[in-house]
């Protein structure tokens, strides 16, 4: 599992030729398919800008994340599915959980994915206190809908702490 916070600065080299091609600015998810479109990838430089690089082309995710030979960056604006998403991107982390019975559960601290970029689990911060015996996990299936004020999610059974 991978989470998303931990991507974040990350090099991105290409495999074929061992050369940095960017870092890991954001993550561009479609919230429909709970899935990762593609990374947004800071070139670096005065003429760098930013580029994205779909998910697809991720070969493999550890100290640095690896592309496919030949993976393009492009300009967001060139992908409609790509565009259309980041006017509609916000922040996961910090974003409120609540159950659908309106019980305020804590806060998004992280977003778990799998090697395939599909969020499998939403980590949650519950306070200072509560947090020193470790996170609690939504697993993905739990949710509800998610949206720019909250994470919706089933009903806690009373034996969870």
């Amino acid at each position: 599992m991978h989470k998303v916070n931990e991507l974040l600065g990350r090099d991105i080299l290409g495999q074929d030729t061992g050369e940095k091609r960017g870092t890991v600015k954001n993550l561009l998810f479609d919230e429909a398919t709970t899935r990762v479109v593609a990374l947004v990838v800071d070139g670096g430089g005065f003429f760098g800008g930013t580029k994205t690089v779909r998910w697809e082309y991720v070969v493999n995710v550890g100290d640095v994340v690896m592309l496919a030979g030949g993976a393009p960056l492009d300009n967001p604006k060139e992908d409609p599915e790509i565009d259309a998403l980041r006017g509609r991107q916000h922040h996961i982390t910090g974003t409120n959980i609540v159950t659908e019975g309106g019980e305020k559960v804590g806060e998004a601290a992280d977003v778990l994915l799998d090697d395939a970029g599909v969020v499998r689990a939403y980590e949650v911060k519950r306070g200072v206190i509560r947090d020193l015996s470790g996170r609690e996990q939504v697993p993905a299936e739990d949710v509800i809908s998610s949206g720019r004020d909250a994470i919706i999610i089933r009903n806690l059974p009373e034996t969870r702490p």
